[in-house]
């Protein structure tokens, strides 16, 4: 055809032109799904769907659709493939349409049927254990076949099969074998019995043609007077950077004394070492164990890394018998690690005869290699509380925690503490300890009123996030308790507590409780909910404050809808804030009204100025008011100031504390396990050859500290470039010829565009991503780093206005996840804004409060480097700034560069922003107990800044006590 437009058939149905099964195990049954399109501009039926010639039964076709496919419309099909026997198989399948140009469809299917194949160990032999000891080997399983192999433990068989038990090490059974891969299966003889055992240990293959192993066992039991105790010593799961003691009892029970040489381990990998050794309770060296006496050898296990270990204690002696004593060591370094949260339960002082409880929260922080965490055993030693089991006992990491429900119920007055004890196959720590105590008093029945009764935010505009407060008054005489302060179930969603639920509090007469509710007007229309607490009340136990609101989109606004004064102390002066009103309506809005309604405050705390009513505004027009806060007492307050008018109600939630105590404490949590999102930003200009080439050189050993550690990570790369360098001496790689914009690299997805630790060959990924050619000129390395953080890129999988697909940063930024910035640049940054513009966005990216979990670090001339790099005060500025670090890139040793890099951008949180400025110093506690070295503060960011070595362990508390200057 020579011009013109090709004409679309009427009938044009597309299907793909094989189906290939491949290999499946005889007996299996494998299904595959194609898609049928109709691509045409009429209907199309798939009349039937047949086999071409003769084709095995072991391909199973489907029936044809019962319904006409329109133009656009899709059908899936499934075809499978289930062999009877082994050998390849091939055939066509003709799918028959009432298409007059098309009426047939061929599609060629192929399948091979084959039978596992696996080779075990045929014979494994004990050799001599001494009496009532025991002693570990492995079968080794090689699955040599093409497809994953079922291998299961049956048992075993034999004269002596009772001294032997095998497969303990299997997650499950039967266990699957990958091709080409290999299972250990261990195997333990007890030597129970004096002489040579026999067994059998029985193995099952899955479809195999032969599918029964026997693996032939043998041991020998003999007498010793020289026995140590355990035969082989094991650690469970420890993470990396912990340590877990064990003990080996050596015991002499002959009748002469034996001498030992000086004892020693066999460690390649430098994990294990003697701790102590004890003879008779006396810390001696091991030297000579006279008759019946015995010693202690306590061997510590302290792996520096994920994986697992293997040693051996060498006791070697002068006994007859037993002169070659040893213990074998096994430990596994990673594996399951619990951390239980909180760390002490308080309950406090309740009344004799109520119930509180609480929860705790356990956590498998540890990794992946040696299974789950598993919670075998929950109890408490105190009869005044319990505990229950979770529902959950099984964790892997990064999963929910397990919640455990701890209740107080004493029946008698006094003062109790107990322990909670968690049992669980955490390595280092096998039995996890938690402290709690509680205080109970018999007291008369409580007296209390709630002011106000209903909590009422009125109508609240659409988008404000409003707080008001609730007080419950002790009006008695005596000791009021009140406990389980929280949102009442089934209230909406909306509703909550800022300040978390309140566990129990005591309240004296004529003191008072505040309860701020915290209402979120995100959704349109009424909103219903309460709060509920229990009360030393034995006729009236419960209580309850209901909640009522309205969210609304009106055209008479508030800027800002809601008024939060924050924490105000009583000697700094009064606080204001302005508040514009404005009239968004057609017509004027007579406002008839305004003032500050009923609420939990103390006259005069709250004042609105700027206002007298009766007064019109003007359609378009706005009015500002001044809102001051003067508190008079300790507590929160809140109140509504409501306007009234002839177009719509509007309400203005009003909210703030009154503090008496000048010091402030602001309270972090230690993250149980880093969860990191790493942005290297690249230069790749011309200058960068030998730059780049040391980064990638230890890119592995950079990336292999976060795997290391089992962290939760995401590392992306992307460069200075802003627009593409098309036609100069090179070309950069990638698809945008050096242009990425933020885009991480390579932005045409050649290979995954970050790494994560389930990603494929995750250190060459991370290489070749640093690999982003020198074909540039002009580094704008922060303004690189803003555009890969910002929307549109990092909300968007598709970059807007470009041709590649999916070149958008979706997925790699984690609001929850702690943020490093790592900048390389010989030359200073050429970016649009001022330094102080890009360091504010880094700092506020995560939110008010978490200005600390964002650092940028860069690698530049920082002044030392000469020609080699230019000067970098650009980039030097917004690193301090964001609390990063500087280092040069014209370091001798870029090993331990970017080591210290790996520490500061994948270790645990080292910076807590302080909420207000100090007047004087900071006193800094940590799990309570108050930390005077290792940390410094950081009056440019106005942090608390640990050093690595003194971080907080994970989950530990940190305090930060200070007097803030006034309005801060």
């Amino acid at each position: 055809m020579l011009g013109g437009k090709v004409k679309q058939s009427p009938n044009d149905l597309s299907a793909p032109g094989e189906i290939r099964f491949g290999a499946v195990v005889v007996g299996n049954r494998v299904t595959r799904t194609i898609e049928v399109s109709n691509r045409g501009i009429g209907p199309v039926s798939i009349l039937s769907i047949d086999a071409e010639g003769e084709l095995s039964p072991a391909f199973v076709l489907p029936q044809p659709p019962p319904s006409k496919l329109l133009s656009g419309d899709t059908v899936k099909l499934d075809f499978s493939f289930a062999p009877t026997e082994a050998g390849r198989l091939a055939g066509r399948v003709l799918l028959h349409t009432d298409s007059v140009e098309n009426a047939e469809l061929a599609i060629e299917v192929s399948g091979e049927g084959v039978y596992p194949s696996v080779s075990c160990s045929q014979r494994l032999d004990f050799g001599r254990v001494v009496l009532n000891l025991d002693k570990v080997l492995r079968i080794t399983c090689v699955n040599n076949g093409a497809v994953a192999a079922q291998v299961q433990v049956a048992g075993t068989t034999g004269r002596d099969a009772d001294l032997f038990s095998v497969g303990a090490n299997l997650v499950s059974n039967p266990v699957e074998i990958a091709a080409g891969k290999s299972q250990l299966v261990e195997v333990r003889y007890t030597a129970l019995r004096l002489g040579r055992a026999d067994a059998q240990a029985l193995l099952r293959v899955t479809g195999a043609v032969s599918p029964d192993i026997a693996v032939q066992l043998t041991g020998e039991g003999f007498a010793s007077d020289l026995v140590a105790a355990p035969s082989c010593l094991r650690f469970d799961g420890v993470s990396p950077g912990g340590h877990a003691t064990r003990q080996v009892i050596v015991y002499n029970g002959g009748s002469q004394t034996v001498t030992f040489q000086p004892l020693h381990l066999v460690d390649a990998a430098g994990v294990f070492r003697i701790v102590s050794v004890e003879v008779e309770a006396q810390e001696v060296p091991l030297e000579t164990l006279a008759p019946n006496a015995s010693a202690t050898v306590n061997v510590e296990f302290a792996p520096r890394a994920v994986g697992s270990f293997r040693g051996t204690l060498v006791l070697h002696n002068d006994d007859p018998v037993n002169s070659g004593l040893e213990v074998c060591l096994e430990g596994q370094g990673g594996g399951p690690n619990l951390l239980v949260r909180p760390g002490v339960i308080d309950f406090g002082r309740i009344a004799t005869g109520m119930r509180v409880s609480t929860s705790l929260f356990a956590m498998n922080v540890g990794t992946a290699d040696g299974g789950p965490l598993v919670i075998r055993r929950v109890s408490v030693d105190d009869a005044h509380f319990s505990v229950a089991m979770p529902q959950v006992t099984q964790l892997l990491p990064n999963d929910a925690p397990a919640v455990i429900e701890v209740e107080f119920h004493p029946d008698e007055d006094g003062e109790f503490a107990a322990t909670i004890s968690i049992e669980s196959n955490d390595g280092d720590q096998p039995v996890y300890s938690i402290p709690v105590r509680g205080d109970a008093r018999t007291l008369p029945p409580c007296d209390y009123t709630v002011v106000p009764a209903t909590l009422r935010f009125g109508a609240v505009q659409v988008g404000a996030s409003a707080k008001l407060v609730a007080s419950v008054r002790n009006t008695g005489t005596a000791e009021c308790i009140f406990t389980q302060v929280g949102i009442e179930p089934g209230s909406d969603s909306a509703y909550s507590l800022p300040d978390g639920r309140i566990l129990t509090v005591s309240v004296l007469p004529g003191d008072r409780i505040t309860i701020p509710v915290l209402f979120d007007a995100s959704q349109a229309g009424d909103h219903q909910g309460a709060v509920q607490f229990q009360v030393s009340r034995p006729a009236a136990p419960n209580g309850r404050i209901p909640l009522v609101a309205t969210a609304f989109k009106g055209c008479l606004m508030a800027t800002p809808a809601s008024v939060d004064f924050g924490e105000r102390r009583l000697s700094c002066p009064a606080t204001t804030k302005s508040i514009l009103v404005s009239n968004n309506c057609e017509v004027p809005a007579v406002i008839s009204s305004a003032a500050v309604g009923a609420g939990s405050y103390t006259p005069g705390e709250f004042t609105v100025t700027g206002l007298s009513t009766p007064y019109t505004l003007q359609a378009g027009r706005r009015v500002t008011l001044t809102a001051r806060y003067t508190p008079v007492d300790a507590g929160a307050d809140g109140a509504p100031y409501e306007i009234a008018s002839n177009i719509q109600a509007l309400t203005i939630p009003l909210f703030g504390k009154g503090a008496t105590d000048d010091t402030r404490t602001d309270r972090y949590t230690q993250d149980a396990k880093p969860m990191v999102d790493v942005l290297v930003v690249m230069d790749n200009s011309g200058s960068m050859t030998d730059k780049q080439d040391h980064v990638q050189d230890e890119s592995a050993h950079f990336l292999r500290y976060a795997m290391d550690q089992g962290l939760d990570f995401h590392v992306g790369v992307t460069t200075t470039g802003i627009i593409p360098s098309a036609g100069s001496w090179t070309r950069c790689p990638g698809g945008v010829d050096g242009g990425e914009a933020g885009r991480l690299f390579p932005a045409n997805g050649e290979r995954p565009r970050w790494v994560t630790p389930t990603t494929p060959n995750a250190e060459w990924v991370f290489n070749q991503n640093l690999e982003v050619g020198l074909c540039h000129w002009d580094e704008h390395g922060l303004e690189g780093g803003y555009l890969a953080l910002s929307s549109p890129l990092v909300d968007h999988a598709k970059a807007p206005r470009t041709s590649l697909p999916n070149d958008g940063n979706l997925g790699f930024y984690r609001d929850e996840a702690r943020l490093a910035v790592i900048i390389v640049s010989d030359e200073e940054d050429s970016s649009p804004s001022d330094p102080a513009f890009y360091s504010a966005f880094f700092r506020n990216l995560k939110g008010p409060g978490r200005e600390g979990d964002t650092a940028v670090h860069v690698v530049v001339g920082d002044g030392t480097c000469g020609v080699v790099a230019e000067d970098s005060p650009r980039y030097m500025q917004v690193a301090r700034e964001t609390g990063g670090t500087v280092t040069p890139i014209c370091m001798s040793d870029w090993g331990a560069g970017l080591a210290a890099l790996a520490e500061r951008s994948f270790g645990h949180r080292l910076r807590y922003p302080l909420t207000g400025t100090p007047t004087s110093g900071v006193t800094v506690t940590i799990d309570g107990r108050v930390v005077a070295t290792g940390w410094r503060y950081d009056s440019g960011s106005n942090s608390v800044i640990f050093d690595e070595a003194s971080a907080p362990a994970p989950g530990a508390t940190i305090e930060l006590r200070y007097i803030p200057a006034c309005g801060t």
